[in-house]
């Protein structure tokens, strides 16, 4: 027993003298001016132990006499000191002069001081974009740099997204920025938008926020001449987050819940129904009925024997026609339906992220896991799922050779709505529907006089009781349970680096990057569909995948004892592969049937497949001189080739930066801290797409005859069936890169000891050789070719502004501004050979590239006008349709600015960005669709007649008399506007539809708000050995100020394109309430 005893006490007694010699030391890390420094890393060097101060700058961590202690953190310089013997020990640090060595990633990835920079460049933080709140990285960067407009299409989950940087300079190019993730280019392709069917996503959104580090955006074509041919809309660079070293793994757990709710609806009329010249009509297409409110109530009389069976057995019969003597018919229902929300409930979202980093002086690592799960504010079929994971590690093997690689996957699987210019478009078909008509039964059994049954017919205002095959517009309701639309990404990102010290004035490095991704997509419209009454069903499968490898020398050496000098050569290898294939097939043999592409004959089958593959070789070089440490000179060339066009083209970039307050004399002053003037000019470009230099042959279509019996060559004739026809698109061996120059000229500044900054810009550049397609003689046997034939202008200031009113002594207070200012004048030069050249929209109004207006100009027929500009009237004082069309409206805002508001105390944070836009033209053309029909706001209004009024067909309207419409003046005295009116050239499809319905984009919007608190107090930390937990709850898209009478100024239906200012028919956008908790370990 004695020996047992001895036994265990033996390791006791081994670790007594261990203890003996540690201890718990104590203290609190603060600056040279006592401020405390917040979770400052300590470190015991030579070991793995540590341990990070609080928000307050206290720590405790058991060391040993004499050891080491490292000190080190964001914003200070590093620290070593040995403890001796002390149990309390108080450490002062330096901090960075961080307005001095604040560093960003520039091109090609290379970092840089920010004040070496002679270029216009913007940052945001990573933690920016994920307090945001947005599930998309695009949508984050909103308001949040000067020069940088970005638009959501609309509402859906996962919808694609438009960003335009100082201006749109290209019409049929790629008219989005490249984006670069860690170095490597990738894709933010938005296939398939167009004027009807479903919104697509733009592929960034495949990227969690949450992973992000941060962004650059370089606006300018001298900061992004290095990237050439793709980088005339400007770069973004996106860093993800990278590993610390301190040798302790940290851990932490992101979870959002998001309650999403409907915006703004569209205003509709609820006092008139179904009809047309006052009177009840039975299954018309107009609301310009009866007055609901002077029906009996209670049930419709019913007339004939067809009828509408229900599931629950309920029987619905046609109701009969009103009259000049009884306007209401057999209807007698006074019941009212909302058509504008009666659709949509509180869309969600459920986003968790776990990540964990960390690593030693050697190795580095981040990886994490994501989960979102979002449904949309529609009942159903609207969501959007995302998975995805990431990883990436550093390795420093020796002080020469350091390895690099970064991965992410990501599978998004998603169910799109139906919208737009399109007869299944849940709004075309909802928003018209009369508000005494019920759509919520939109399916049922048809009975016919004879009493023969024809099960599963569509129901909708145009066919009450499924009648007809075909019901014109889809009631919204067969939409959304019948019409699906889903998606299916696959992608994969990763790159490989290797950096090589060969010595300590010259390295290597080698990056190697792939981007892939899948789309599948599954389109089924059931039969009886408004589109395909047959059925249809598509299957396709799109991918895109990018290789990129770029290998480049660095030199750095002083060649003066005041002359520093930065020099690098470098090689770009660039492939991108697109494929697109499928199947569309139509006139299903049987209804009812599961997906299957044999549901259908040989004839109503269209396999369909495209593929595509551009290469581009570059060789670059970058010479940069910094001298007497304020002047600096930055020189770039690229010289490149590519298999879209023939020759090499070259692509310069030059430019001087002078930080003045090194002068003698203002170096070292508090009140004009830092001050920098900058110039600079630079040439990039936009590459052709593939294959224009080519004339190719397409498949035969049945109108092309070939013999005098009528036999055609398309793939149903059956003696010549398969043929193929030479294009009537011209190729154009000479096609060459779009060509943008541009100066720019600016300022950087602080003040007060750097508590202000101020930056300006003003820049001008020009797009020459923009291409698109010309007419050609119809004598060349060819219609159009495309060729470098138009010319665009921008030029504009950029301004941005950062404010700290009050920062306490002790850090517990700290109230900061920053505003960000910026307008953009763009203007189409020149079109060779046509006037205008359509960009996206309808015949009646088209978004479009028209020389002397901005790219974009609202084309179409307007209202007369005399020389002077006044309206020329008719007999009836009503306005008159001119001869031609012309340019209508200016999509393009005249200035953008966005100001962010903060206010910390202690770890209790409140921040708020309101936005604004200042004009910018947007067609509305669901309000005037819908002032035809008779179901907009503006047409369910009476008025009373004062005098005798005329109608627009002629009609006297009796003093006294009140009157379904409203009064206006178009210059000859007061009108009535009556159903005459809004039937012809007033409403939204006579011939001059556009400028009555152009309206002013202004509006100013609440666009983020988030209250934050963190846990991180010393006691806490002990207690639950968590770092912190960070609670927040914001909200997006709050509040909207607008004078705009659709549902959103922001909203555009052809998406992410430069056609811009098109409102018909889109679905709304949603205002969110968000809780985050973050714990990190």
């Amino acid at each position: 027993m004695r020996k047992l005893l001895l036994l265990a006490l033996l390791p006791v007694i081994g670790i007594m003298p261990a203890l003996a010699q540690s201890r718990v030391l104590t203290g609190k890390i603060t600056d040279q001016e006592g401020q405390p420094i917040p979770f400052a890393s300590i470190r015991i060097k030579q070991t793995r132990a540590g341990t990070s101060a609080d928000a307050d700058g206290n720590f405790s961590i058991r060391v040993k006499n004499n050891e080491t202690l490292l000190i080190s953190g964001s914003g200070i310089v590093p620290r070593e000191l040995e403890v001796g013997d002390a149990t309390v020990l108080n450490i002062k640090v330096a901090r960075k002069n961080t307005s001095l060595a604040e560093v960003v990633v520039t091109a090609l990835g290379i970092q840089n001081q920010k004040d070496k920079l002679a270029t216009s460049q913007s940052s945001i933080k990573g933690q920016a974009i994920a307090e945001s709140g947005e599930t998309s990285v695009l949508n984050g960067l909103s308001s949040k740099a000067s020069g940088v407009q970005v638009v959501r299409s609309g509402g859906e989950p996962g919808e694609g997204t438009y960003i335009q940087i100082r201006g749109q300079s290209t019409i049929t190019g790629d008219l989005q920025p490249l984006f670069v993730i860690d170095g490597t280019p990738v894709f933010n392709t938005s296939f398939g938008m167009s004027l009807a069917g479903t919104s697509q996503q733009s592929r960034l959104s495949d990227i969690n926020p949450d992973d992000i580090a941060s962004v650059e955006v370089l606006k300018g074509a001298a900061a992004a001449a290095l990237y050439g041919t793709r980088a005339a809309n400007g770069v973004v660079l996106i860093t993800t987050k990278k590993g610390r070293a301190g040798g302790k793994i940290s851990i932490t757990l992101n979870t959002t819940y998001s309650l999403d709710v409907l915006n703004k609806s569209v205003p509709l009329q609820t006092t008139f129904g179904q009809g047309d010249g006052g009177i009840y009509k039975y299954g018309n297409r107009l609301s310009w009925g009866d007055i609901i409110a002077d029906r009996t109530g209670g049930v419709d009389l019913t007339t004939g024997a067809a009828h509408l069976l229900l599931p629950d057995g309920t029987e619905r019969f046609a109701v009969p026609n009103g009259t000049t003597a009884n306007p209401h018919g057999g209807k007698n229902s006074k019941t009212l339906y909302d058509h504008s929300k009666e659709l949509f409930h509180n869309g969600y979202f459920i986003d968790n992220t776990l990540s964990l980093s960390g690593g030693d002086d050697k190795t580095v690592y981040y990886a994490s896991l994501s989960n979102l799960s979002q449904q949309g504010a529609l009942r159903t079929g609207s969501d959007y799922h995302r998975k995805s994971f990431s990883f990436n590690a550093d390795r420093k093997f020796n002080k020469s050779l350091r390895l690099s690689t970064n991965f992410a996957y990501s599978n998004v699987k998603s169910q799109r709505a139906q919208q737009g210019s399109n007869l299944s478009g849940i709004f075309l078909g909802g928003l018209r529907t009369p508000a005494d008509f019920d759509n919520r039964i939109y399916q049922g059994t048809y009975v016919d006089a004879a009493g023969a049954l024809y099960p599963n017919r569509q129901v909708a205002y145009r066919n009450p009781i499924g009648a007809n095959t075909n019901s014109i517009y889809d009631n919204p309701f067969w939409i959304i349970n019948r019409i699906t639309s889903i998606t299916e990404v696959n992608r994969a990102l990763g790159s490989f680096e290797a950096n090589i010290e060969a010595t300590p004035w010259l390295s290597f490095l080698a990056r190697t990057g792939v981007d892939f991704y899948s789309d599948n997509r599954t389109d089924n419209y059931p039969v009886l569909s408004a589109n395909f009454p047959g059925g249809d069903l598509t299957i396709q499968d799109l991918s895109e995948l990018q290789f990129n490898t770029d290998v480049l020398a660095k030199v750095t050496t002083p060649l003066t004892s005041n002359i520093n000098f930065t020099g690098l050569v470098g090689f770009n290898y660039n492939n991108r592969n697109f494929e697109n294939s499928g199947t569309d097939v139509k006139s299903f043999i049987l209804p009812d049937a599961p997906l299957d592409l044999g549901n259908s004959a040989g004839a109503s089958r269209f396999p369909f497949n495209s593929r595509s593959t551009a290469r581009t070789t570059a060789t670059y070089a970058q010479l940069n001189f910094d001298a007497f440490d304020q002047l600096i000179l930055n020189l770039t060339g690229r010289a490149e080739q590519a298999s879209t066009f023939a020759n090499t083209f070259f692509y310069p970039s030059a430019s001087l930066g002078w930080q003045f307050t090194k002068l003698r004399g203002l170096d070292g002053s508090n009140t004009l801290s830092f001050g920098k003037l900058r110039a600079s000019y630079g040439e990039v470009g936009v590459q052709p797409v593939p294959y224009l230099t080519n004339t190719y042959y397409v498949t035969a279509s049945s109108n092309v005859i070939v013999e005098a019996f009528g036999s055609s060559l398309d793939a149903s004739s059956p003696l010549y069936g398969g043929g193929y026809l030479r294009s009537t698109l011209k190729g154009n061996p000479n096609i060459k890169p779009e060509r943008k120059k541009e100066y720019e000229l600016g300022f950087d500044l602080r003040l007060f000891s750097n508590k202000v900054s101020l930056s300006g810009t003003y820049y001008s550049n020009k797009t020459t050789g923009a291409i698109f397609g010309v007419a050609v003689p119809a004598t060349t046997g060819f219609q159009t070719i495309n060729d470098n034939a138009a010319e665009i202008e921008n030029h504009g200031v950029e301004a941005d502004l950062g404010i700290t009113w009050f920062k306490s002594a002790n850090g517990n207070w700290n109230i900061s501004s920053s505003l960000n200012w910026s307008k953009n004048k763009n203007k189409v030069l020149s079109l060779k050979g046509t006037k205008q050249f359509g960009l996206a929209g309808f015949a009646s109004v088209l978004s479009s590239a028209v020389p002397g207006y901005g790219l974009g100009a609202l084309w179409g027929v307007g209202y007369d006008r005399d020389a002077k500009g006044s309206l020329i009237l008719d007999g009836n004082g009503f306005p008159t349709v001119a001869p031609s069309e012309s340019v209508l409206g200016d999509p393009n805002p005249d200035w953008i600015g966005a100001i962010t508001n903060t206010i910390k105390f202690k770890t209790v944070s409140l921040t708020f960005l309101f936005d604004h836009v200042q004009g910018g033209d947007v067609w509305n053309g669901t309000r005037g669709a819908l002032t035809t029909i008779g179901t907009a706001a503006e047409t369910g209004t009476r008025a009373l007649a004062k005098t005798d009024l005329k109608t627009y067909d002629g009609a006297t309207i009796a003093a006294g008399t009140t009157f379904r419409g409203s009064i206006a003046n178009f210059g000859a005295g007061p009108v009535a506007l009556t159903q005459a009116w809004y039937s012809s050239i007033g409403g939204g499809f006579g011939t001059a539809t556009g400028p009555q319905f152009i309206e002013k984009g202004t509006r100013t919007r609440l666009r983020e708000i988030a209250l934050g608190y963190s846990l991180t107090g010393f006691g806490f930390r002990q207690k639950t050995k968590l770092q912190s937990i960070d609670f927040s709850f914001t909200g997006r898209n709050i509040v909207l100020w607008t004078h705009y009478k659709g549902i959103d100024p922001e909203t555009n239906l052809s998406g992410p394109t430069n056609g811009r200012g098109i409102d018909y028919f889109n679905n709304p956008s949603t205002r969110s309430y968000l809780f985050t908790i973050k714990i990190n370990y």
